[in-house]
C-alpha cells in the first residue's frame, strides 16, 4: 500500500520538522484531508507547542475527529463547510494537556462531552473532562474521569502513541491537585 508513495519518503521526512514546507506541500499537492497520528507533545521552556496548530493553521484546517491515536482534519475548502459546521472543535488540544486548555465554558465542556460521547475512550478527552470537573469542584467526577483516562492512557501507550508524555503530565497534575485540594494550576515547564 505504501510502494506507489516510496519518492515522497524524503519529503515527508523533512516535512516532519517543518511546518512551512508541510503547508506548501499540501498547497502544491492540493491536500484536504489529513488523517494521521496526534503529534508528538513538544515543551520548551516557554511552555507546551501545539504542534497541529502550527502545522495546521485553524484559519485553514478544521479538526473534526481525534481517538485515541489520530486525529482528522480538513481543510476550510467549501466542500467541506457542512462537515466542519456539524463537527469541529475549536477548543480541543490533544497535542497538549488539557491542564493548558481546558477551561469551563460552554464551548469547551460540549466539545468535551461531544468527544467522550463519539470516542468513550479517548484519553485526551477524559483528562479534558477531568480538568473542567476540577474547575467546576466536582471532585468525585474529576477523579472518576481520572481513572478512566488512566485506563485508556494505558492502550494509548500500549499502541505506542507518539504523545503519551501530554497524557502522563495531565494525570499526574490533576492527581495532585485532587489529593492536596489546591486550586488548578497549569503546570509550568522546567
Amino acid at each position: 500500500r505504501d510502494w506507489p508513495f516510496w519518492k515522497l519518503n524524503a519529503l515527508y521526512a523533512k516535512m516532519y520538522n517543518d511546518s512551512a514546507l508541510a503547508r506548501a506541500t499540501y498547497d502544491r499537492y492540493g491536500v484536504n484531508i489529513l488523517i494521521m497520528p496526534i503529534p508528538k507533545t513538544q515543551q520548551t521552556p516557554y511552555g507546551w507547542v501545539d504542534v497541529l496548530a502550527d502545522f495546521l493553521p485553524a484559519s485553514q484546517w478544521a479538526l473534526v475527529y481525534i481517538d485515541q491515536v489520530s486525529v482528522v482534519l480538513l481543510r476550510r475548502v467549501p466542500e467541506h463547510a457542512a462537515v466542519i459546521r456539524e463537527f469541529e472543535y475549536q477548543r480541543l488540544r490533544p497535542a497538549i494537556p488539557s491542564t493548558t486548555w481546558a477551561t469551563p465554558d460552554a464551548q469547551t465542556v460540549a466539545e468535551v462531552d461531544r468527544c467522550i460521547a463519539l470516542e468513550p475512550h479517548v484519553p485526551h478527552c477524559l483528562l479534558a473532562k477531568a480538568t473542567l470537573a476540577v474547575h467546576t469542584g466536582e471532585r468525585v467526577l474529576a477523579t472518576e474521569y481520572l481513572r478512566r483516562a488512566t485506563h485508556a492512557l494505558y492502550t494509548v501507550m500500549q499502541r505506542r502513541s507518539s504523545n503519551g508524555e501530554a497524557l502522563l503530565v495531565d494525570i499526574e497534575h490533576l492527581r495532585a491537585v485532587l489529593a492536596t485540594g489546591p486550586p488548578l494550576v497549569p503546570p509550568v515547564p522546567p
